[in-house]
C-alpha cells in the first residue's frame, strides 16, 4: 500500500494547477487535485475545486459525477443537509442523464445508489431488481453482486470504507 506523503501531495498540487491552468477545460486534473486536497485534509478547498469544474462543463455525466463527489465530500465532514442538496440535483437530471448514457446499466444503477443515499431504499430496491432482470445476461454477475453489496449499507460506511482502502 502506497502512503502519500504530505509533501509529495503539495508538489502534486503544483503539477495540477498547471495543468489545469494549460487547459481548464479537462476533468481529470480539477478531480486529481480535489483528492490530493483531501488527502490533505484541506475538504472545502476540495469541494471548490470540483464546484470550479461545475462552471466550466456542460457535460451531463461530468456534472453528475462532480455532484456525486461534492456530496460524499460534504457527508465525510458530517454535513449531510448538504449533501443530501447535492444527491438531489443529481437526480434531477435522471432523464438527461439516462439519455446522454443512452441506457446504460450503470448510469441507472448510479442512480440508484444516489436512490439508497437519499433513504428511497423501497424504490431503489424495485429499481434494482427491474434493472437486473433487464440486463443480466449483459452484465457479469460479479459487478451484480457488488452492486448488492453496495446497497446493503448507508452512505457514509461507503465513505469510510473508501477513505481505509
Amino acid at each position: 500500500m502506497m502512503t502519500l506523503v504530505p509533501d509529495t501531495l503539495e508538489m502534486a498540487l503544483e503539477l495540477l494547477d498547471k495543468a489545469i491552468a494549460t487547459d481548464s477545460t479537462l476533468i481529470t486534473p480539477y478531480f486529481n487535485k480535489a483528492n490530493c486536497l483531501i488527502n490533505l485534509n484541506r475538504k472545502m478547498e476540495a469541494i471548490r475545486t470540483y464546484e470550479r469544474y461545475l462552471h466550466i462543463t456542460d457535460n451531463v455525466e461530468e456534472i453528475a459525477s462532480v455532484l456525486f463527489n461534492v456530496g460524499k465530500t460534504y457527508d465525510g465532514i458530517g454535513d449531510s443537509i448538504k449533501a443530501d442538496g447535492y444527491y438531489r440535483r443529481i437526480l434531477n437530471m435522471e432523464s438527461l442523464l439516462m439519455k446522454s448514457a443512452k441506457g446504460n446499466p450503470h448510469m441507472k444503477m448510479f442512480l440508484i445508489i444516489i436512490k439508497h443515499y437519499m433513504h428511497m431504499d423501497k424504490e431503489a430496491e424495485e429499481e434494482f431488481n427491474i434493472l437486473y432482470e433487464k440486463h443480466k445476461a449483459d452484465v457479469d454477475s460479479m459487478t451484480w453482486n457488488r452492486y448488492r453489496e453496495v446497497l446493503k449499507v448507508d452512505r457514509m460506511c461507503h465513505y469510510v470504507v473508501r477513505r481505509i482502502q
